[in-house]
């Protein structure tokens, strides 16, 4: 079970990541998932009005991300693929 400040710092990592995505008008939520997994619930902006994305992201390349380049375009190539029907994202 994934601790108070791994969550904390898989939020942040994933609210930047939806930035430098230009990702427009979203929420998200992130929940541990069994498996080495998070669970992660986006709704974003689309051209036809909101979109709900669900997906699972590797727990340690979430966590790694801000520390290791090749964690983090693994997490933002899996992000762009599955959000590609967000408003602005790239």
């Amino acid at each position: 079970m994934p601790t108070m400040s791994e969550l904390a710092a898989a939020r942040d990592t994933l609210t930047i990541l939806f930035k430098e995505l230009g990702l427009a008008g979203h929420r998200f939520e992130i929940s541990p998932a069994h498996g080495g997994h998070w669970d992660v619930d986006v709704e974003c902006s689309a051209p036809d009005g909101w979109l709900k994305v669900e997906l699972q992201v590797p727990r340690a390349d979430l966590v790694d991300a801000p520390y290791d380049a090749d964690a983090k375009s693994r997490v933002t190539k899996l992000l762009a693929a599955r959000l590609a029907g967000c408003r602005g994202a790239t």
